[in-house]
């Protein structure tokens, strides 16, 4: 399953990155990434509650038969898009160049963060609900729930960031410093709550302050990629976004054994946020 995923990153990731940061409009990305979220989170909110009935009714092999089934469905539109010529040229040799120009020894932190971020948020934290409430069905509908709550400040999230970018100040970026210093402190609190409610409010608490944060560095990320040569940009990221996970695994295989296992990852989870607050210069 990860060598299935790891194909996806040159033949979906690449272009969906590329195509937003040429097809984007600068001074309306914060509702642009708004919209693409309301629209992922549209349907992410009905995945959850009717994987945990299926998967409760019918077992993971008829739930993954159906998430295949969908993934399929959903690969034809991208091929009746128009064609996008990318300006660039991607190499080992290019890689290393670009990694040791200074400039972007922010963006090697940003992507880091990024990537031990994602691991934890995706992987470690539903495991730790599933081993409190002890149910698909509620670990289901508990993510659904907090989706829910957390669509509407997506939207207004996106509206936020583009007027204060409107500004041609520091004001987006404050914004971002101020908002990923509590995320990262919520990343850390996840540890200190053991039942259900203190879960699902934490949660709930995460997902209405977190769209202040992302959308505005997945809009410097694209950012990023305007400035010319987004394919190898892009690519590059991806490859220092593995090596940061791989070396997070080796950190983390370690940290499970100890009896302050959870502290540990989720004191991981919030010097990660905080590794991405380079990606602000991208403003």
């Amino acid at each position: 399953m990860a060598s299935i995923s790891a194909v996806a990153i040159p033949f979906y990731w690449l272009s969906r990155h590329s195509i937003l940061s040429m097809d984007g409009k600068r001074r309306k990305r914060g509702a642009e990434i708004g919209l693409l979220t309301l629209i992922d989170k549209g349907s992410a909110m009905l995945s959850p509650v009717v994987g945990g009935v299926i998967l409760g009714l019918f077992g993971f092999k008829v739930l993954f038969i159906v998430g295949a089934v969908i993934v399929l469905f959903s690969s034809v539109p991208p091929f009746f898009m128009d064609h996008h010529v990318k300006e660039s040229e991607v190499g080992v040799k290019d890689f290393w160049s670009w990694v040791k120009d200074r400039k972007n020894i922010s963006r090697v932190f940003s992507f880091v963060g990024d990537g031990w971020e994602g691991v934890v948020s995706a992987y470690f934290w539903p495991v730790y609900i599933f081993l409190i409430v002890g149910s698909f069905q509620i670990l289901g509908g508990m993510t659904s729930a907090v989706l829910l709550f957390s669509s509407l400040m997506v939207f207004l999230a996106g509206r936020v960031f583009d007027k204060d970018r409107a500004k041609g100040g520091m004001e987006d970026e404050k914004r971002y410093w101020f908002v990923g210093g509590i995320l990262a402190v919520l990343r850390v609190l996840r540890g200190a709550f053991g039942t259900l409610g203190g879960v699902f409010g934490l949660d709930l608490v995460t997902k209405l302050v977190s769209p202040y944060y992302w959308v505005p560095f997945a809009s410097y990320i694209y950012s990023m990629g305007e400035k010319g040569k987004a394919l190898s940009i892009y690519a590059y990221r991806s490859v220092i976004y593995s090596l940061g996970v791989m070396i997070l695994t080796g950190i983390l295989w370690w940290v499970m054994g100890q009896p302050w296992r959870w502290w540990g990852v989720f004191g991981i989870n919030g010097v990660a946020v905080l590794l991405t607050f380079p990606m602000a210069r991208e403003s």
